[in-house]
């Protein structure tokens, strides 16, 4: 592999990263895309790139050694769960969302959703008000950023081509960095593809031993039953995918969990 640099995100960028973003997740559109208004490619599009615009998150981007080609990414923010928005956001007004889903579909997503609002209880409920940095899971595009001031890591990407490179590893390691240097604890929802490196780095799970599992299948079933173009097709497309989360909280280094 060819040496990686990490640099701010400018919105130049922004084209690169939603496409690493949307590769990385390649067998989850089937499924979300049923859901959705728009579709993943663009809901990521307008998120990523916001992300960039948004002056409380900082984007930080892993590029091969040369100004050669961006092959990870980093988003992260400062909260407080005492607000929705993060330390220096100074937007007025609701975020509007750019996932919005089927209107015949929103009571099924409503209750698909369910989850993702226990899993931000149980993070809000973790930090208690305190400033921390933070990271939300890489398949969930529709999220509450309302954390006490902490770090939370919204999305680490890493390119299909380049994961299991360490690409990953210095993307977070440059994110935990901050985070004890203003002395603030990481919140994170993880994948279970992302569970090992979280751990590698000491978070724990606030799950006491429980986590969040996604029978796809099930809820794609759910889906065809309300919507006629979705047929057996779709439902075979998401026979086989899964998934687990896990909220997880990482204290500062000089601190014990």
């Amino acid at each position: 592999m060819s040496s990686i640099t990490l640099r701010p995100a400018t919105l130049a960028d922004s084209a690169a990263i939603s496409n690493i973003h949307y590769e990385a997740l390649n067998k989850y559109h089937v499924f979300y895309a049923a859901f959705f208004q728009k579709h993943p490619r663009d809901i990521i599009r307008i998120a990523d790139t916001g992300a960039i615009q948004d002056p409380g998150r900082t984007v930080v981007v892993a590029e091969e050694e040369g100004g050669g080609e961006i092959v990870g990414f980093i988003i992260y923010q400062i909260a407080n769960s005492n607000s929705n928005k993060s330390e220096e956001d100074t937007r007025d007004g609701p975020v509007l969302s750019s996932s919005e889903p089927k209107e015949h579909l929103r009571e099924l997503w409503n209750r698909f959703n369910e989850r993702n609002v226990e899993m931000d209880k149980v993070k809000e409920e973790a930090v208690k008000g305190q400033k921390h940095y933070g990271m939300f899971s890489s398949i969930k595009l529709v999220s509450n950023p309302s954390l006490t001031c902490s770090s939370e890591v919204l999305q680490l990407m890493v390119h299909p081509s380049h994961q299991r490179s360490g690409v990953g590893n210095r993307l977070l390691s440059s994110a935990l960095a901050k985070a004890d240097s203003d002395s603030a604890p990481t919140l994170v929802t993880s994948s279970a593809e992302g569970h090992g490196l979280y751990l590698k780095h000491k978070f724990r799970s606030l799950g006491n031993n429980k986590t969040w599992p996604v029978d796809n299948a099930w809820w794609a079933g759910e889906a065809a039953k309300l919507d006629d173009k979705l047929g057996p097709d779709f439902v075979s497309a998401c026979s086989d995918l899964h998934e687990e989360e896990d909220c997880m909280i990482r204290q500062p280094s000089f601190r014990s969990c």
